[in-house]
C-alpha cells in the first residue's frame, strides 16, 4: 500500500460518514455517556477487576475497558453535550480500520490492488453504519483496530522471521480482547491463514504453534471470566431452548447475517425475530448458497477465496446465537469484523475479472454501497428519526413502538405518543407501558382511559410506587372526586413519607 492509496481510503471513509458528525446521541448512548462512574477519578478503578465485577446487572460480562477509557477521553475533551466530537472520534477510528484492513489484505494476498479494493469496499459497506454512527458500538471499532493489526503483525512475523514482532502479536490480541469478545476468533483466523496462505513449511510450523498457544490463552481467559470473575455466557439469557428450536435459531441467524452481507440494503436496528419466521424454510436460501460457493472453491482449490469463505464462518461463530443473545438476537453491528471476509472476497473477484469489466463491477458496488451508507446515517440524526425508521420497517415491534412513543411524550405530542404506546400495549404485561398511557391520556383530558391504564399498571407492577398513586390522585382530582384523590395521595405517602409531589398535592387539596 502506497501513500496515495492510503489517502484515498481515508478520504472515502470520512466522506461516507461525514453526515454523522451532526447527529445526536441515541438510545443507550445517553446511559453510557452520562455514567457517573465515567470520571477521571475512576480511571484506576476501570483497570481493576473489582470495578467490572460490580457493574450493573444488565452490563454483566461486557468487559470492555477500552471503550470506557475512550469514552472518558471524549468526555474530558468534549463534555456530555457535544455529540460532534464523539462522532468525530468514531469516524476517525473507522478510517483507521479501513486502512489497516487494506494493509492486511495486501499482506495476505500479496497484491496491492486487491488490498486497495478490499479497503474501499470495507469503507463504504452499509452494514457498518450501526458500528460507526451509534456511539455505544465503539467497542466494535476498537476491537477491529487491534484485530486487524494483530493479523498484520502475525503475517509479518511468519514471513519476515522477526522475533521482535512476536510480543506485539500478543499485545494486539490482548488489547482486542479488552475491546470486545469477538477477539476470541483471532487465533482461529490465524490458524486458517497459516493453513491456506502460508506456503513455506517452517513458517507454517511457527504459525500453527502460535495460533494454538493463543487459542488456549483465549480459552483460559474466558473460563476464568465465566467461573471466577463474572459470568458472561450463562448470564446472557434466562430462556431455556429445546434442541430443535435452538438449531432453527442458529440456522436462521446465520442465514440472516449472510443475507445482510450479500445484500446490505434492508437495514434495520430491530430485525424481526419470532418463532413463525424461524419455521420458514425459504429463509435459508443465503445459507445454502454460501455453503455451495465454499464447496465449489474448495473443489477448485482456490486458496484465496476459501480463506475469505472461512473468515466469514469463523467470525460468525460468536454472533450466531449458539449462546442466545436475547436482547437483540440480530444486530448489524456484529458484522463489522465479519464483513472483512466479504471485502476480501470482492477484492479477489476484482483481481479475477477481465480488465474491461472489473472496474465497472467494482464501481457499481462502491457507488451503491456508498449511497446506502450515507443515506442510512441520517437515521441516527436523533432519537425521534431513529425510532421512526425502526417502526416503519418493523411496525409491531414492542421496544421500537414504546421508545418512539416515549420520544413523542418528551415532545408533549401526546396524541402521537398514545398511538404508539397502544401498539406496544398489545399482548403486553409490562407495567411501564400502561403507566405511560395513563399519563398521556390524562394530558389530553381523557380521564377514564387514563385511570383504566393506571389500574392495569397497578395490577402488573410487583410493588406500587408513589408516582403511580400520585398520578391517579391527580386524575381523580381533575374529575372532581377529591375524597378519592386524597386517599391516593395518602397511599403515595405511605410508601414514601418524604414524597414531595403528594405532600404538595395534599396541601393544595386541603386549601381548596
Amino acid at each position: 500500500m502506497d501513500k496515495k492509496h492510503i489517502l484515498i481510503l481515508f478520504l472515502v471513509s470520512v466522506a461516507v460518514y461525514f453526515n454523522t458528525l451532526f447527529n445526536s446521541f441515541v438510545w443507550d448512548d445517553f446511559t453510557l455517556i452520562k455514567d457517573k462512574n465515567l470520571t477521571p477519578n475512576s480511571l484506576k478503578e476501570m483497570l481493576s477487576i473489582f470495578y467490572w465485577r460490580n457493574i450493573a446487572k444488565e452490563q454483566r460480562g461486557r468487559f470492555r475497558p477500552l471503550r470506557s477509557l475512550m469514552f472518558l477521553l471524549d468526555k474530558t475533551l468534549y463534555g456530555e453535550e457535544n455529540p460532534f466530537g464523539w462522532h468525530l472520534t468514531n469516524v476517525l477510528l473507522n478510517s483507521l480500520n479501513v486502512i489497516l484492513l487494506a494493509i492486511l489484505a495486501t499482506e495476505l494476498f500479496m497484491n496491492k490492488m486487491v488490498g486497495f479494493v478490499s479497503g474501499l469496499i470495507f469503507a463504504v459497506y452499509p452494514i457498518h453504519v450501526e458500528a460507526v454512527a451509534w456511539m455505544k458500538n465503539r467497542s466494535e471499532l476498537l476491537c477491529g483496530i487491534f484485530y486487524f493489526l494483530g493479523l498484520i503483525l502475525f503475517v509479518r512475523y511468519l514471513r519476515e522471521k522477526s522475533k521482535m514482532l512476536l510480543p506485539l502479536v500478543f499485545i494486539s490480541m490482548f488489547l482486542s480482547m479488552l475491546a470486545k469478545e469477538m477477539a476470541m476468533t483471532l487465533p482461529l483466523v490465524m490458524f486458517v491463514i497459516t493453513l491456506l496462505l502460508i506456503r513455506e513449511k517452517s513458517q507454517q510450523t511457527k504459525g500453527f504453534i502460535l495460533s494454538v498457544i493463543l487459542f488456549f490463552i483465549v480459552i483460559l481467559w474466558y473460563i476464568s471470566k465465566e467461573y471466577w470473575w463474572r459470568k458472561e455466557i450463562f448470564s446472557q439469557t434466562n430462556i431455556v431452548l429445546d434442541a430443535y428450536l435452538h438449531t432453527r435459531i442458529v440456522m436462521y441467524t446465520l442465514n440472516k447475517y449472510l443475507s445482510l452481507l450479500f445484500f446490505p440494503f434492508k437495514l434495520n436496528v430491530e430485525h424481526r425475530f419470532d418463532r413463525a419466521i424461524l419455521e420458514e424454510t425459504s429463509s435459508y436460501f443465503s445459507l445454502i448458497v454460501f455453503i455451495l460457493i465454499g464447496l465449489y472453491f474448495i473443489y477448485r482449490k482456490n486458496r484465496n477465496v476459501v480463506f475469505c469463505w472461512l473468515w466469514i464462518i469463523v467470525t460468525l461463530i460468536p454472533v450466531s446465537n449458539i449462546v442466545f443473545l436475547e436482547a437483540r438476537p440480530i444486530a448489524e453491528q456484529r458484522l463489522y469484523i465479519v464483513s472483512a471476509g466479504m471485502s476480501f472476497l470482492i477484492g479477489q473477484v476484482y483481481a479475477g475479472f477481465p480488465n474491461k469489466i472489473k472496474e465497472v463491477v467494482v464501481a457499481v458496488i462502491l457507488i451503491s454501497f456508498a449511497v446506502v451508507t450515507f443515506k442510512y446515517n441520517f437515521v441516527w440524526k436523533d432519537s425521534l428519526t431513529f425510532w421512526q425508521d425502526v417502526v416503519r420497517k418493523n411496525p409491531t415491534h414492542f421496544r421500537a413502538n414504546y421508545n418512539l412513543a416515549a420520544e413523542y411524550q418528551k415532545r408533549k405530542d401526546y396524541i402521537s405518543a398514545i398511538k404508539y404506546y397502544e401498539v406496544a400495549a398489545k399482548d403486553c404485561d409490562r407495567p411501564e407501558v400502561f403507566y405511560s398511557l395513563g399519563y398521556c391520556y390524562d394530558q389530553i383530558g381523557d380521564y377514564n382511559r387514563s385511570l383504566e391504564n393506571y389500574q392495569k399498571c397497578l395490577k402488573l407492577v410487583e410493588q406500587p410506587f408513589p408516582d403511580l398513586y400520585n398520578n391517579m390522585g391527580i386524575v381523580f382530582w381533575k374529575k372532581g372526586e377529591k375524597k378519592k384523590a386524597e386517599e391516593l395521595f395518602q397511599l403515595a405517602l405511605k410508601i414514601d413519607p418524604e414524597y414531595v409531589p403528594a405532600k404538595k398535592n395534599l396541601e393544595e387539596l386541603w386549601k381548596k
